[in-house]
């Protein structure tokens, strides 16, 4: 059995759909989540930023789950990331969780960190 383009989109977006709403019903039971974050340009100029999280259920268990893969609209600036990081933290209503936030670039840091 084979599958076309459109077929495999149209479940990947109603997979996602689904795991974003388990998702948001689950970090409401979380206190503390910390950030990784990543971005980079693709070799067709594109600009990606990955943005994943950790924390420690009740029961002592390590969660790490990325959230998002977005492409970021326009330059590689650090306040491009910031606005994508923060849609991603409303889209999840995380805002008031955040331990910490790791990045791979000093000035990102800076940015996000008086973001708050």
């Amino acid at each position: 059995m084979t599958f076309g383009r459109k077929t495999i989109a149209l479940e990947v977006h109603h997979l996602y759909g689904a795991h974003s709403e388990y998702l948001k019903k689950f970090f409401k039971t979380l206190k503390h989540v910390a950030f990784t974050l990543d971005a980079w340009t693709s070799p067709n100029t594109k600009v990606f930023m990955a943005i994943a999280t950790h924390a420690i259920s009740s029961t002592w268990q390590m969660i790490d789950v990325v959230v998002a893969m977005r492409v970021v609209h326009g330059a590689h600036t650090r306040f491009n990331f910031a606005e994508t990081f923060l849609e991603v933290l409303e889209r999840y209503k995380l805002s008031n969780s955040i331990v910490s936030i790791t990045a791979d670039n000093a000035s990102n840091n800076l940015t996000l960190a008086l973001m708050r």
